[in-house]
Protein backbone atom coordinates (compact mmCIF):
# COMPACT_ATOMS: atom_id res chain seq x y z
CA UNK A 1 0.00 0.00 0.00
CA UNK A 2 3.10 2.16 0.66
CA UNK A 3 4.56 1.89 -2.53
CA UNK A 4 1.55 2.75 -4.49
CA UNK A 5 0.99 5.84 -2.31
CA UNK A 6 4.64 6.54 -3.08
CA UNK A 7 3.91 6.17 -6.87
CA UNK A 8 0.64 8.06 -6.98
CA UNK A 9 2.40 10.64 -4.97
CA UNK A 10 5.23 10.97 -7.32
CA UNK A 11 3.03 10.80 -10.60
CA UNK A 12 1.39 13.97 -9.47
CA UNK A 13 4.73 15.80 -8.54
CA UNK A 14 5.75 14.91 -11.72
CA UNK A 15 2.29 15.94 -13.33
CA UNK A 16 2.54 19.29 -11.88
CA UNK A 17 6.05 20.10 -13.03
CA UNK A 18 5.72 19.40 -16.50
CA UNK A 19 2.51 21.50 -16.28
CA UNK A 20 4.15 24.15 -14.87
CA UNK A 21 6.79 24.27 -17.46
CA UNK A 22 7.92 28.06 -17.84
CA UNK A 23 8.61 28.97 -21.14
CA UNK A 24 8.99 32.27 -22.83
CA UNK A 25 9.19 33.55 -26.16
CA UNK A 26 10.34 37.16 -26.80
CA UNK A 27 10.50 38.86 -30.30
CA UNK A 28 12.32 42.38 -30.23
CA UNK A 29 13.29 44.50 -33.59
CA UNK A 30 13.09 48.14 -33.95
CA UNK A 31 9.52 50.11 -34.17
CA UNK A 32 10.63 51.98 -36.92
CA UNK A 33 12.81 51.57 -40.26
CA UNK A 34 12.91 53.78 -43.80
CA UNK A 35 11.84 51.66 -47.23
CA UNK A 36 14.58 49.48 -48.51
CA UNK A 37 16.20 49.12 -44.79
CA UNK A 38 17.18 45.24 -43.47
CA UNK A 39 14.98 44.83 -40.71
CA UNK A 40 16.78 42.85 -38.07
CA UNK A 41 14.79 40.38 -35.66
CA UNK A 42 15.78 38.31 -32.46
CA UNK A 43 13.68 35.60 -31.19
CA UNK A 44 14.67 34.72 -27.55
CA UNK A 45 13.59 31.36 -26.42
CA UNK A 46 13.58 30.31 -21.96
CA UNK A 47 12.73 27.65 -20.27
CA UNK A 48 13.31 27.07 -16.47
CA UNK A 49 13.93 23.51 -17.86
CA UNK A 50 15.81 20.95 -20.36
CA UNK A 51 13.32 21.07 -23.58
CA UNK A 52 13.30 20.70 -27.49
CA UNK A 53 11.16 22.81 -29.15
CA UNK A 54 10.49 24.05 -32.74
CA UNK A 55 9.75 27.56 -33.79
CA UNK A 56 7.38 28.42 -36.46
CA UNK A 57 7.35 32.42 -37.91
CA UNK A 58 4.80 33.02 -40.85
CA UNK A 59 4.81 36.27 -42.61
CA UNK A 60 2.42 37.67 -45.63
CA UNK A 61 3.68 37.78 -49.06
CA UNK A 62 5.13 40.98 -48.66
CA UNK A 63 8.63 40.66 -47.30
CA UNK A 64 12.23 40.27 -48.99
CA UNK A 65 13.97 37.17 -47.09
CA UNK A 66 17.79 38.63 -46.69
CA UNK A 67 19.26 35.86 -44.00
CA UNK A 68 18.16 33.50 -44.34
CA UNK A 69 17.47 34.13 -48.11
CA UNK A 70 14.56 32.01 -48.87
CA UNK A 71 11.45 30.76 -46.78
CA UNK A 72 8.84 27.98 -47.17
CA UNK A 73 5.92 28.47 -49.20
CA UNK A 74 2.64 27.87 -48.08
CA UNK A 75 -0.88 28.62 -48.69
CA UNK A 76 -3.78 29.19 -46.82
CA UNK A 77 -7.06 28.77 -48.57
CA UNK A 78 -5.27 29.60 -52.38
CA UNK A 79 -3.10 33.02 -50.35
CA UNK A 80 0.58 32.72 -50.17
CA UNK A 81 2.65 32.44 -47.23
CA UNK A 82 6.08 32.13 -45.77
CA UNK A 83 7.39 30.29 -42.73
CA UNK A 84 10.51 30.11 -40.95
CA UNK A 85 11.42 27.00 -38.94
CA UNK A 86 14.08 26.11 -36.19
CA UNK A 87 14.54 22.93 -34.40
CA UNK A 88 17.01 23.13 -31.35
CA UNK A 89 16.96 22.79 -27.56
CA UNK A 90 17.57 24.56 -24.38
CA UNK A 91 18.99 23.68 -20.81
CA UNK A 92 17.23 24.51 -17.88
CA UNK A 93 17.63 28.58 -17.47
CA UNK A 94 19.00 29.32 -20.26
CA UNK A 95 18.47 31.48 -23.31
CA UNK A 96 18.08 30.49 -26.97
CA UNK A 97 18.61 33.52 -29.27
CA UNK A 98 17.68 33.41 -32.79
CA UNK A 99 17.84 35.87 -35.56
CA UNK A 100 16.62 36.58 -38.96
CA UNK A 101 16.89 39.37 -41.38
CA UNK A 102 14.09 40.17 -43.60
CA UNK A 103 13.27 43.78 -46.05
CA UNK A 104 9.66 44.39 -45.88
CA UNK A 105 8.26 45.79 -48.96
CA UNK A 106 5.53 48.68 -48.72
CA UNK A 107 5.26 51.57 -46.35
CA UNK A 108 3.45 51.91 -43.03
CA UNK A 109 2.53 49.26 -40.33
CA UNK A 110 4.37 46.24 -41.23
CA UNK A 111 3.15 43.10 -38.48
CA UNK A 112 3.93 39.65 -37.96
CA UNK A 113 1.99 37.31 -36.38
CA UNK A 114 3.49 36.27 -33.20
CA UNK A 115 6.51 33.84 -33.04
CA UNK A 116 4.86 30.10 -32.01
CA UNK A 117 6.93 27.45 -29.78
CA UNK A 118 6.02 24.07 -29.33
CA UNK A 119 7.36 22.07 -26.88
CA UNK A 120 5.44 18.55 -27.56
CA UNK A 121 1.92 18.97 -27.34
CA UNK A 122 1.84 22.49 -25.83
CA UNK A 123 2.73 25.97 -27.98
CA UNK A 124 3.93 28.87 -26.20
CA UNK A 125 3.59 32.60 -28.33
CA UNK A 126 5.22 35.98 -28.38
CA UNK A 127 3.55 39.07 -29.02
CA UNK A 128 2.73 40.50 -32.19
CA UNK A 129 5.49 42.44 -33.98
CA UNK A 130 4.37 45.64 -35.27
CA UNK A 131 6.93 47.88 -37.05
CA UNK A 132 6.20 51.30 -39.05
CA UNK A 133 8.11 51.74 -42.60
CA UNK A 134 8.62 54.88 -43.23
CA UNK A 135 9.58 57.15 -46.46
CA UNK A 136 13.45 57.64 -46.80
CA UNK A 137 12.75 61.44 -47.66
CA UNK A 138 16.07 61.64 -49.69
CA UNK A 139 14.63 62.91 -53.33
CA UNK A 140 14.25 59.97 -55.34
CA UNK A 141 11.35 58.10 -55.76
CA UNK A 142 12.50 54.64 -54.59
CA UNK A 143 10.99 51.60 -54.78
CA UNK A 144 7.54 50.87 -52.45
CA UNK A 145 7.21 54.66 -52.22
CA UNK A 146 4.76 56.43 -54.24
CA UNK A 147 2.77 59.90 -55.01
CA UNK A 148 0.09 58.53 -52.18
CA UNK A 149 2.50 57.71 -49.52
CA UNK A 150 5.42 59.79 -50.61
CA UNK A 151 4.66 63.29 -51.65
CA UNK A 152 8.01 64.48 -50.32
CA UNK A 153 9.98 61.98 -52.94
CA UNK A 154 7.49 61.07 -55.67
CA UNK A 155 5.89 63.92 -57.08
CA UNK A 156 3.36 64.69 -59.52
CA UNK A 157 3.55 62.91 -62.17
CA UNK A 158 6.71 60.84 -60.90
CA UNK A 159 6.64 57.01 -62.69
CA UNK A 160 5.79 55.36 -59.59
CA UNK A 161 2.83 52.96 -60.79
CA UNK A 162 0.03 55.39 -59.69
CA UNK A 163 -1.78 57.84 -61.14
CA UNK A 164 -2.03 61.67 -59.75
CA UNK A 165 -4.93 62.59 -62.17
CA UNK A 166 -4.46 66.22 -61.79
CA UNK A 167 -4.74 69.41 -63.81
CA UNK A 168 -1.00 70.23 -63.35
CA UNK A 169 0.70 70.22 -66.61
CA UNK A 170 2.78 67.59 -66.05
CA UNK A 171 1.74 64.17 -68.17
CA UNK A 172 2.11 61.19 -65.33
CA UNK A 173 2.46 57.77 -67.72
CA UNK A 174 0.86 55.86 -64.65
CA UNK A 175 -2.32 57.24 -65.82
CA UNK A 176 -4.68 55.64 -68.55
CA UNK A 177 -5.76 58.66 -70.29
CA UNK A 178 -3.99 62.62 -68.22
CA UNK A 179 -5.17 65.78 -69.46
CA UNK A 180 -2.14 67.15 -69.34
CA UNK A 181 -0.76 64.23 -72.14
CA UNK A 182 -0.49 65.21 -75.61
CA UNK A 183 -1.42 62.41 -77.41
CA UNK A 184 -1.45 63.70 -80.92
CA UNK A 185 1.71 61.25 -81.51
CA UNK A 186 -0.62 58.24 -80.59
CA UNK A 187 -3.25 59.10 -83.90
CA UNK A 188 -3.24 56.55 -86.73
CA UNK A 189 -1.95 57.96 -89.75
CA UNK A 190 -5.92 57.35 -91.50
CA UNK A 191 -7.03 60.28 -88.10
CA UNK A 192 -4.85 62.77 -89.37
CA UNK A 193 -5.64 62.23 -92.78
CA UNK A 194 -9.36 62.51 -91.81
CA UNK A 195 -8.18 65.90 -89.33
CA UNK A 196 -7.01 67.07 -92.70
CA UNK A 197 -9.25 67.23 -95.01
CA UNK A 198 -12.14 67.93 -92.25
CA UNK A 199 -9.85 71.43 -91.28
CA UNK A 200 -10.29 72.28 -95.09
CA UNK A 201 -13.88 72.42 -95.14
Amino acid sequence: MKKIFSCVILMLIFGVSVNALDVKVVREANDEIHIGDVLDVNISVYSDNDIEFMIKEEFDDNVEFIDPVKANEINYNGIKHYRLEWKDSVENGKVKIFNYKIKPLELGEFEIVPTEVFVGNKSYSSDVLSVFVECKNNGICDKGENYLNCKEDCLNGANDGVCDDKVDGICDLDCSRDVDCNYEDEKSFFDKVFEFFKNLL
